[in-house]
């Protein structure tokens, strides 16, 4: 895509929370010749070449009110007229909540609230799912431990305990959530969130590797029609089996994967930009859901290089500009995190599930990186040099206690 040749300037972009998705974001908007500002993004994308200007809020990065506040108030009144895109969940939920009063003074895409804020629980998004008769794991809504005495013969191990709303866990907690392999287990881990204030469900572990997991991407036009169908697979994740994926490549469309997904979208009544996972289930080779995101995902690079830029795209259509979008896309095209990849292939190697023969041969392909660009290296140093700083301090702790 090509920056417009209209004399008149487009207005700027807003890109509000979400790392890694906020910069690659921010470089393809950069791309369109706009100014891009960063709100509720990582401190580190100050030094991104793409960004005119970055406010990652201090300590209250993740707080949704506080980046209300930010676009309301005098700041945000400077950026009037700008198109504000939203990259993570708690920047969804955010606008998702405060639609009427946002527009008031930025461009929105179009999408409908309460599709988007039934998306972002699981509890709803598995009721959803089970109306549309669209395959799950068995999962269990349960209140208090009383409850959890009294079902426990009902349950099955591993047993998942997600969070309903995974931005509030993981702003407490690292990972997505917790594994329980046992009843006492499982009480601990439903206790110790519980004193956190985060609701949960519990959710059956689907067996199998990481590489059984795939996604399908698409943009639902005012219709609710797809206007694009992608997909990825899942290569591998750190922990293994329960964290966030390190390797991606795309994938031609699973069978089944495009019919279900739509019809769990067509059930809510979702518009805009989303994606949805799920697992497939050697059992009885069932594509089962594992979560929807209704926004940018952490994987959006790799959904760039294969030539779909929603970021682009989402801005233009927001203008009301006509947008052309892609027909195809290239298969094999991989994203690849390197650190946290050599750490899932250490934890898989103990397990005995992988070899570094075996995991050398997994990476002797072209690939692309989400953070590294030669021409924007800002970011990717500043977290090079985050990572060492906080390695040495571990160690001078462990000295110290010694």
């Amino acid at each position: 895509m090509t920056a417009s040749t209209s004399e008149t300037p487009r207005p700027p972009a807003i890109v509000c929370g979400g790392h890694p998705q906020a910069l690659s974001a921010g470089r393809s908007l950069a791309g369109l010749g706009v100014p891009v500002y960063g709100v509720g993004v990582a401190p580190q994308l100050r030094l991104s070449r793409a960004f005119t200007r970055v406010f990652s809020l201090g300590n209250k990065q993740g707080d949704g009110q506080a980046r209300l506040d930010w676009l309301m108030g005098p700041e945000g009144a400077l950026l009037a007229g700008a198109v504000l895109l939203t990259t993570d969940d708690v920047a969804l939920e955010m606008a998702a909540l405060h639609r009427d009063r946002l527009a008031e003074r930025f461009v929105l895409d179009q999408f409908d609230p309460d599709a988007q804020l039934a998306f972002l629980n699981k509890r709803t998004t598995y009721e959803i799912a089970t109306r549309a008769e669209v395959p799950t794991p068995r999962f269990w809504l349960v209140r208090g431990t009383e409850q959890l005495r009294a079902r426990r013969s009902e349950f099955v191990y591993p047993l998942l305990v997600k969070p309903l709303l995974s931005h509030e866990y993981q702003a407490k907690f690292p990972g997505k959530f917790r594994r329980a392999f046992s009843f006492e287990q499982l009480l601990q881990h439903y206790a110790a969130m519980g004193e956190a204030g985060i609701e949960v469900m519990l959710v059956e572990m689907i067996p199998g590797p990481d590489t059984q997991l795939y996604s399908y991407f698409t943009y639902l036009d005012d219709d609710g029609e797809p206007t694009f169908d992608y997909c990825k697979q899942v290569i591998r994740r750190f922990p293994p089996s329960e964290g966030f994926a390190t390797y991606h490549v795309t994938h031609d469309l699973v069978p089944n994967l495009r019919a279900q997904a739509l019809r769990l979208f067509r059930a809510a009544g979702l518009r805009g930009v989303v994606n949805v996972e799920f697992k497939m289930d050697t059992r009885d080779r069932q594509l089962k859901l594992i979560e929807v995101n209704a926004r940018l995902a952490g994987s959006n690079a790799l959904v760039v290089n294969a030539g779909i830029d929603l970021a682009q795209l989402i801005y233009r259509r927001s203008l009301g500009e006509q947008v052309s979008w892609p027909t195809t896309y290239p298969r094999g095209l991989r994203l690849w995190t390197p650190g946290d990849d050599v750490r899932a292939m250490l934890a898989m190697r103990r397990a005995g599930e992988i070899t570094v023969v075996e995991y050398l041969r997994s990476i002797a392909y072209r690939k692309r990186v989400p953070i590294m660009r030669w021409n924007d290296p800002g970011p990717a140093l500043a977290r090079a040099y985050g990572r060492i700083g906080r390695m040495l301090t571990g160690r001078v702790r462990k000295v110290e206690q010694r």
